[in-house]
């Protein structure tokens, strides 16, 4: 059997269960039409305008009160009295830079340089942490040398986007579903290179020796944090993915489910990372330890696993 027939991922990044619907309702209310907000345009447009990119940074939020919200604030914005407005706040949301070059290494390089222009930021961000920059490297090195490419024989499975594949002794490589393409060509590599940031995350801890095939909570939780911590980088106040969710998870967009799926991911580990919850997400994701090592019946260095 080849080396990816015995590979069997320890968790999958985007798990069918854990793009599912959480179940949980927004306790607010939908709201009513913008007709019937009494305030002046300006405070009644700015106040639906923070309520809606609370909800969009929610990923509990449900969507009757997405499209309410949105109801709200956007009547707001087309009523005949709004048009005089030049300030309002959503008008001067960031939106992702939606670019891909359509591969695996376009991944890489441009969380590279996301990273590397973070650096050399003059503004008073911190720089991008040490954690954050080693795991880019173990991701770049993994690609310069082939070991990083999309799984064109559909052998990771048809709900899992990417994983990170190692044997006891060594790395065997990071796989990208090639279906992961979509969500490139869509979002762009800006928004999809924190999935590559997550895979490379688990290389590095690989090759520090804190990578243990039975724990994979801990695993995840170190690798969802590295990988909070780039889309930190790209969206520091989180317009970017609003503004990605208002357009690609809207009832009548023409992107695939994927896409608005990822997107509600993002805005999980966004979610969670925001209080450093590790725990709460990599729980609401479904992962579970191993209850024992599965490189304990390993025979030779093609008995794989992965993160």
């Amino acid at each position: 059997m080849t080396v990816m027939t015995n590979v069997l991922c320890l968790a999958a990044l985007l798990a069918s269960a854990a793009l599912a619907d959480p179940g949980v309702e927004y306790t607010a209310p939908v709201p009513p039409p913008s007709a019937a907000i009494e305030t002046g345009p300006v405070g009644a447009i700015e106040v639906e305008t923070d309520k809606l990119q609370d909800a969009l940074s929610n990923p509990a939020t449900s969507r009757a009160e997405l499209h309410g919200r949105a109801e709200a604030l956007f009547g707001g914005i087309l009523r005949p009295e709004a048009a005089a407005i030049g300030g309002v706040e959503l008008r001067g949301w960031e939106k992702p830079d939606t670019s891909s070059e359509d591969s695996v290494s376009g991944l890489i390089d441009r969380s590279g340089n996301t990273i590397a222009a973070a650096k050399f930021n003059t503004n008073a961000a911190p720089p991008p942490a040490p954690d954050l920059v080693d795991a880019w490297h173990s991701g770049r090195a993994l690609a310069s040398d082939g070991m990083a490419k999309y799984d064109d024989e559909d052998q990771l499975g048809k709900g899992t986007l990417g994983a990170y594949l190692y044997t006891k002794t060594a790395a065997i490589g990071i796989v990208f579903n090639k279906h992961f393409k979509s969500i490139q060509r869509w979002l762009g590599d800006e928004f999809a290179a924190a999935t590559a940031i997550h895979e490379s995350a688990h290389a590095r801890d690989h090759a520090k020796g804190e990578l243990n095939a039975k724990e994979v909570k801990k695993g995840e939780k170190q690798a969802f944090e590295t990988e909070f911590k780039y889309l930190r980088l790209v969206d520091p106040k989180g317009q970017k993915l609003a503004w990605a969710r208002v357009n690609f998870c809207r009832p009548d967009t023409m992107a695939p489910k994927l896409v608005c799926d990822y997107l509600t991911h993002l805005a999980k580990i966004s979610w969670y990372g925001e209080k450093g919850d590790w725990d709460g997400l990599v729980a609401n994701l479904g992962y579970q330890d191993r209850a024992e090592d599965p490189f304990a019946h390993a025979h030779g260095p093609d008995d794989g696993h992965g993160h």
